[in-house]
């Protein structure tokens, strides 16, 4: 199979660490600087020069990194349904490979006709992956290899090709759950929330769920008649999409939030399975920060009931942020951990 158009580079000094300011500064792209702009998953740090920040628009459906654009005065949202207003898309590979072709396809159908379709990516991204899928449906597909990622680029056709298959088609899940390609655990009940939910007993009052994903666990939790509430707080917004699919009762509310700066409470009991890892390398630091605000925000008697992997050392954590610790249960490479009387109470 071949890989579209590829422009060598000669080695030159690095002027920048941007795969698209190269592309800019050597001519292969004309100016982005007057052209109305959207932006579908982009980092947090992203080099604003390359644009106007008037005549751009971001699509960020991760809370912390929306938060963050925000700060640097762009114009942020979740989602767009613009369609056929953007004369150029820049998509950014996330770590799913599903997921990226869906950014592809919904930046194809924001775009003007003839529109220009960039796309950023690592080779850790699956980028190479990407490149292989989009030269069976479209032509003209140039790409440039530079700083461990490609640069890819092309125009929208004139006659769509038919990529249907790219967009966002629900998984239907044992027990009637949906998810989309792409979340957490789209495809099945994540082992872990399983044995939580198997684990913990039937709760009451005022309850959290912390990443609470597609809802699985709140929707087991809302099984006890005493349960007056709970709130799922979870930092992706396809996540909180689903489980409102998922979750078809008065009590549930659903937030689209970053649980570590997240100020609600204070709670009888909190749930959750937190994420440990954003990149491909485990990150203990995430269920840490999870568990320190937790505890802010539990009533002096509550409790903490979380799940995790075997080898991440969250015990330490749990015994300083709570006068009772313990590990509940150990089971298929995953544990229960439970904290009662947080030793800092939300005021």
């Amino acid at each position: 199979m071949h890989y579209g158009k590829r422009i060598e580079l000669k080695s030159s000094p690095k002027t920048t660490q941007s795969r698209l300011a190269f592309a800019l500064e050597r001519g292969h792209i004309e100016s982005l600087k007057d052209k109305q702009l959207l932006l579908l998953n982009p980092p947090t740090n992203i080099n604003l020069s390359l644009f106007s920040k008037s005549h751009t628009k971001v699509q960020q459906s991760f809370f912390p990194a929306y938060t963050k654009l925000v700060e640097r005065g762009l114009s942020v949202s979740p989602v767009f349904s613009e369609k056929g207003l953007s004369e150029v898309c820049i998509v950014y590979c996330t770590r799913s490979k599903m997921g990226t072709l869906n950014l592809i396809y919904q930046a194809i159908k924001l775009l003007k006709p003839s529109g220009l379709l960039i796309i950023d990516g690592m080779k850790t991204t699956g980028i190479e992956s990407v490149l292989k899928e989009l030269l069976i449906p479209f032509n003209e597909v140039r790409n440039i290899s530079k700083y461990h990622g490609k640069l890819i680029w092309f125009h929208k056709p004139t006659m769509e090709p038919n990529i249907e298959k790219w967009a966002l088609i629900p998984n239907n899940l044992e027990g009637g759950y949906i998810t989309f390609p792409g979340i957490f655990s789209s495809k099945r009940v994540d082992q872990g929330s399983l044995l939580l939910a198997q684990s913990i007993p039937l709760l009451s009052g005022k309850i959290a769920d912390f990443g609470s994903g597609w809802g699985f666990l709140s929707n087991q939790v809302l099984k006890s008649p005493a349960v007056s509430s709970i709130d799922l707080i979870e930092a992706d917004y396809s996540s909180v999409m689903a489980s409102k699919k998922n979750i078809q009762d008065d009590r549930a509310n659903f937030i689209w939030a970053d649980v570590n700066n997240f100020t609600g409470g204070p709670y009888d009991t909190i749930i959750s399975n937190p994420p440990f890892h954003i990149s491909r390398n485990a990150n203990p630091e995430l269920g840490i920060s999870f568990i320190k605000a937790a505890k802010l925000l539990l009533k002096p008697s509550g409790s903490l009931w979380i799940v995790a992997n075997k080898g991440l050392p969250y015990e330490s954590t749990m015994k300083e942020s709570f006068k009772e610790a313990e590990e509940i249960i150990s089971r298929g490479g995953f544990k229960v951990l439970l904290g009662v009387k947080p030793s800092r109470i939300c005021k």
